[in-house]
């Protein structure tokens, strides 16, 4: 039965789709005997009734097949990450230029660790403003799923909760956990040791 189940569920739905259809094919005209017009139109008037039922309970079963199927693809895709991006290593700083971040648009880093644990951090410029969401690119309810750009959106893959971009970089929620950067030279300027520390959200 549990290997079996979405065959039995089809099952169930094929019988009651053949059930509805043959409800509605009866119900189509009256086949009982009348006395009299008045008798008749009463008996019109419960066979549109049913036919009226049987459409309805169709369309529910059509709502729950496409629940079963479109819906839930679309449920459970899998969306990938966008590719990361350049950066430069100066000593113990990562430099990122400003110029590269500053569309407004989601850009995805990614640090290799000397354990082979891949370190990733975002950045997206603020709107209406000079400052930047600095995170790392996982969260401390849905782990390291990531975030994606959707429509301009900042959205987590895990939960889908759309980010306001104003709050990334600030710790709470379903935020990136906010990773430390400075500004110099038209560089946002990242420590080589805040990166590292957060390694243990990617083993």
């Amino acid at each position: 039965t549990v290997n079996y189940s979405m065959l039995f569920i089809w099952l169930i739905v094929l019988l009651a789709a053949m059930s509805l259809v043959i409800c509605f094919v009866q119900n189509t005209k009256v086949t009982e005997p009348w006395a009299n017009p008045a008798q008749h139109r009463k008996l019109r008037a419960r066979n549109r009734s049913r036919r009226r039922t049987a459409c309805v309970a169709f369309g529910g079963l059509v709502a729950f097949a496409l629940c079963l199927t479109l819906v839930k693809d679309y449920d459970t895709r899998v969306i990938e990450l966008s590719a990361p991006e350049t950066y430069t290593v100066d000593g113990d700083r990562i430099l990122v230029p400003m110029d590269s971040v500053n569309d407004f648009h989601l850009h995805r880093f990614e640090y290799t660790t000397e354990n082979n644990v891949n370190v990733r951090w975002i950045v997206v410029r603020k709107p209406n403003s000079a400052a930047y969401g600095v995170g790392l690119d996982a969260c401390d309810v849905c782990g390291n799923a990531g975030y994606y750009e959707r429509n301009g959106l900042v959205v987590c893959r895990r939960c889908d909760v759309v980010m306001n971009t104003s709050t990334i970089g600030f710790k709470g929620g379903c935020n990136p956990i906010p990773l430390s950067y400075e500004v110099a030279d038209g560089n946002l300027v990242f420590a080589l040791s805040d990166i590292l520390a957060g390694e243990k959200e990617f083993k």
